[in-house]
C-alpha cells in the first residue's frame, strides 16, 4: 500500500489559528462518519467540536461555544470525539474531567460520567456494544462505563477498539512509555505491538510520544507519532510487524508545506483507506490519498 506523500488541505488555515468557521486552533483527534461525508474535529483550543463536510471550506459547530466553560453547552479543551450510528456525539472534555453526550441536533450536552469516581482528565472516548470506554490521561486508566478496566499505564492519550477484526480488542496509545499496547478482551495483561517501552527515538521500530491511533479492517495500526512529526504504519496482518513505515510527514522534521506535519495529534481513515491527519500545531487537517 502506498499513499501520496503530499497532503490535501481539508480543513483549517495553515499556520493561522482562529475561531472563524474556516479556522481551527490546535485540532486534536478526529472522527469520520460512516458515510465518509462528514469529518468531526475536536477543535481543542477553540473548545468546540466542528463538523466539516468533505469538500467544504468551512465547518459547523455542533458542540461547544468557542469559549471555555463547564456548562452543559460548553467544553474546555476537548481532546476526542466519537459519533454513534444515530449521529449522537460523545466528547472527551479533558479540562472538565468528563465525557459529554450531545444528542443529534442538540447543542446542549449531558454529562455521562457523573457517577464515575474522580475520573481525572479524560482524553479519549469510544462507544462499543453500548458501553462507554474512556481514557484518563491523568490517572493512566482505561474506563468501561466508569469502572476501571485497565490500569498501570503511562499517561495514555488515546485508544481505539477493534470493531471489525478481533472484536473488542483495545489498542492503547501509552504515550508516556512511547508504546502502543494491545489488550485482548478478557485479558489480564496487554502486550506491546509498537514502540519500545521507555525508549523514544525516530527509528522505524520506535516512537516518540505517540498520541492517537486508527485501525483498518485488519487491525493494522496507523499511529500519530507526535514528536517525530509523522504517521507510522505498523502492519498486523497477516503477520504482526514491529517495524513501522512512515506514510505521512517527514521523520523528525516539522514544517508547514503539504508534505510536512507539526505535532500531529489525530488520525483516521475512510473506506478507501485515504488517510486524514490532524496536523495540530499547523492548525489544519490534511488528507493523504491512497494511490496503491
Amino acid at each position: 500500500w502506498l499513499w501520496n506523500t503530499t497532503g490535501e488541505l481539508i480543513a483549517g488555515v495553515t499556520n493561522t489559528p482562529g475561531n472563524a468557521a474556516n479556522q481551527l486552533s490546535k485540532p486534536w483527534n478526529i472522527y469520520l462518519d460512516e458515510t465518509n461525508n462528514y469529518l468531526y474535529i475536536a477543535d481543542s483550543e477553540n473548545h468546540r467540536i466542528q463538523r466539516w463536510s468533505i469538500g467544504s471550506s468551512t465547518g459547523v459547530t455542533v458542540a461547544g461555544t468557542s469559549t471555555a466553560g463547564s456548562l452543559n453547552t460548553e467544553l474546555n479543551v476537548p481532546k476526542d470525539v466519537f459519533i454513534d450510528s444515530s449521529q449522537n456525539i460523545y466528547v472527551a472534555d479533558s479540562n472538565n474531567n468528563r465525557i459529554q453526550y450531545f444528542p443529534f441536533g442538540s447543542l446542549t450536552g449531558v454529562t455521562v460520567s457523573t457517577s464515575w469516581s474522580s475520573p481525572g482528565s479524560l482524553w479519549g472516548v469510544q462507544l462499543f456494544n453500548q458501553s462507554i470506554y474512556a481514557c484518563s490521561n491523568g490517572k493512566s486508566i482505561i474506563y468501561k462505563n466508569g469502572t476501571t478496566l485497565i490500569s498501570s499505564l503511562n499517561s495514555p492519550q488515546g485508544f481505539n477498539i477493534d470493531k471489525l477484526y478481533s472484536l473488542g480488542t483495545i489498542y492503547i496509545v501509552n504515550s508516556g512509555a512511547h508504546t502502543i499496547i494491545k489488550w485482548p478482551v478478557g485479558a489480564s495483561s496487554g502486550s506491546i505491538v509498537a514502540g519500545v517501552a521507555g525508549s523514544s527515538d525516530s527509528t522505524p521500530t520506535k516512537l516518540k510520544y505517540p498520541v492517537a491511533i486508527a485501525l483498518d479492517s485488519y487491525a493494522n495500526l496507523f499511529v500519530a507519532d507526535n514528536n517525530n512529526h509523522r504517521i507510522q504504519l505498523f502492519c498486523q496482518y497477516p503477520i504482526a510487524n514491529s517495524t513501522g513505515r512512515t506514510i505521512a510527514g517527514t521523520t523528525g522534521v516539522s514544517g508547514i508545506t503539504l508534505d510536512k506535519l507539526t505535532y500531529p495529534a489525530g488520525v483516521t481513515l475512510d473506506s478507501s483507506l485515504n488517510l486524514y491527519v490532524s496536523d495540530t500545531s499547523n492548525h489544519r487537517i490534511l488528507k493523504f490519498k491512497r494511490i496503491k
